[in-house]
């Protein structure tokens, strides 16, 4: 500022600039630990929630390989030993 501008308020500031007062008072206020914590324990969150989420859809989600409920060549039913012995 120069010596011959008188100071003005921050309202005046903020109709002249459109709102530069309020980001600026917000850029200077420092990260605190509180909220450094407070924020990286909610992204660790969010991403474990995410991951969760994303693995259980992904193992829901049906397989099309044939794997499970396919079905399975064994042999001939006479190469088969049985369980019961009555037959």
């Amino acid at each position: 500022m120069s010596i011959d501008t008188p100071p003005i308020t921050p309202q005046q500031y903020e109709v002249l600039h459109g709102g530069g007062a309020e980001a600026a008072e917000i850029a200077q206020q420092r990260l605190s630990r509180r909220r450094f914590l407070r924020r990286s324990m909610l992204t660790i969150w969010g991403l474990s929630t995410t991951a969760s989420v994303a693995g259980a859809l992904y193992m829901l989600y049906p397989n099309l390989a044939g794997q499970f409920g396919a079905a399975l060549t064994v042999g001939k039913k006479s190469g088969l030993s049985s369980s019961c012995q009555t037959e």
